[in-house]
């Protein structure tokens, strides 16, 4: 299989050997932004908004023995695990896949050298997260419809 970066996800891949046991940490939303012009200076400033639009689940990887981010959307029921309780507990996650990226920035520094720096990543997703071993794991097959 060749690896591309992009807008290409990889959805086939040993979770078990690439990142192993992962493990709760966090769950923060992530938040709209708007741009809003201060009245008394004239000046556009970007704040956060009310609305969610995603959730970075922050996983701790036994294989890697790092830390991970994990996005799930805010359709996700896995959001409702109480993280206190549920510390470092196992989770499984339906529809997991992973993108590559990569970036480059180019400057001229204060001698009048140009300088390069390359930054490179992973992007995971999924489409919802549950605990592993509990009663109410989804089934990856079983997205389809709201239940409320």
């Amino acid at each position: 299989m060749s690896v591309k970066f992009g807008n290409e996800a990889i959805e086939d891949f040993d979770v078990a050997k690439t990142l192993g046991q992962l493990s709760l940490m966090e769950i923060n939303p992530i938040f709209e932004w708007e741009d809003v012009v201060n009245e008394d200076t004239g000046e556009m400033v970007r704040r956060p908004t009310d609305e969610i639009i995603e959730y970075d689940v922050l996983v701790y990887s036994s294989a890697d023995d790092s830390r991970l981010t994990v996005t799930v959307p805010v359709e996700a029921k896995g959001i409702e695990i109480d993280v206190e309780k549920n510390y470092r507990k196992p989770l499984a996650f339906q529809g997991l896949t992973a993108r590559l990226w990569n970036n480059r920035e180019s400057f001229v520094n204060a001698q009048g050298r140009r300088v390069t720096t390359y930054n490179y990543g992973v992007k995971f997703r999924a489409t919802d997260f549950s605990l592993v071993g509990a009663n109410n794991q989804p089934k990856q097959n079983q997205n389809q419809g709201d239940q409320k």
